[in-house]
């Protein structure tokens, strides 16, 4: 393979950028601000700090990701046209963007004034490429490492803000994180079950049928909505009417998943709810963030 970056079939930029993941990076990024000004509303340096760093540390273990799966990818058609496993950039070069864009983020968690920051943004680091990425091939059981990973970004934001790690408000938003990640597996492989298979990956419709595996998932759903109902006793909001659309928030999502008990499920819904889960989720974190500005 050539050592070098080949620019001629795609914009080198846009290719850095897919490299890291960004949009994925960027929404890590966001719910370590939520843990931010979830222990006090202040725009200062360090919650600009925290964005970034963050958000850099999530595209450093994103572009490791593709380097550990560049072989693996090429067999999966919703993954063969990333940067490393089209080879437009070279393995070597991408492991060591993959270093830089780590320690970049690291150096400015560290730039807070707290390490706890940085040592919580490298464990969600090494859980994510130590831990879930190989056990992808070896057990179905790599959604549970792989949802601790998403369920730790607020603990970068509460810890830089002055929190205390074991506060069981910031953890609260952490397990809530956490249930989301399981339905979001879920339905990616209810999506692409034969793509995961061709390329080896053990998960759980080696054991379970779609309607089953639809099933797991309602139940799921329904956990994430009803530990959000939970939320406001913990201090996470306080406004009435933000919990009034907590409350609507949550019957149209349990609502919306319905059709998931159904024995034969249509794939185009199974997109709708991936994308409603997603922006439902999005929407919670949006609405914790106004109640605590308000």
């Amino acid at each position: 393979m050539n050592s070098s970056v080949k620019i001629e079939d795609t914009n080198i930029i846009k290719d850095l950028f897919d490299l890291g993941k960004y949009r994925i990076s960027i929404s890590v990024a966001i719910t370590a601000i939520v843990g931010y000004l979830l222990y006090e509303v202040k725009f200062d340096v360090n919650l600009v700090l925290v964005f970034f760093g963050t958000m850099l540390m999530s595209m450093g273990s994103a572009s490791y990701n593709h380097w550990q799966e560049r072989k693996i990818d090429p067999m999966m058609d919703r993954t063969r046209n990333r940067p490393l496993a089209s080879g437009r950039i070279n393995s070597s070069i991408g492991f060591a963007i993959s270093s830089i864009l780590s320690l970049l983020g690291m150096l400015l968690l560290l730039g807070t004034g707290e390490i706890a920051p940085m040592l919580v943004g490298l464990v969600t680091l090494l859980i994510y490429n130590l831990v879930y990425t190989p056990m992808k091939r070896v057990s179905n059981l790599a959604v549970l490492p792989g949802a601790i990973v998403g369920g730790l970004p607020p603990l970068i934001g509460w810890v830089a803000a002055g929190g205390y790690i074991g506060a069981p408000v910031i953890w609260a938003l952490a397990l809530f994180l956490f249930l989301w990640q399981m339905p979001h597996f879920w339905l990616l492989l209810l999506l692409f079950d034969d793509q995961y298979d061709k390329a080896g990956f053990v998960m759980l419709n080696r054991w379970l049928n779609k309607a089953q595996i639809g099933r797991v998932t309602f139940v799921w759903i329904v956990s994430l909505a009803s530990l959000a109902l939970i939320i406001p006793f913990y201090g996470v909001i306080d406004n009435s009417s933000t919990q009034i659309i907590f409350f609507i928030s949550e019957l149209a999502l349990v609502y919306s998943a319905r059709y998931l008990l159904e024995r034969e499920l249509d794939r185009k819904r199974i997109r709708k709810t991936f994308m409603f889960i997603n922006i439902y989720v999005l929407l919670i974190l949006i609405l914790i963030i106004i109640d605590k500005i308000i």
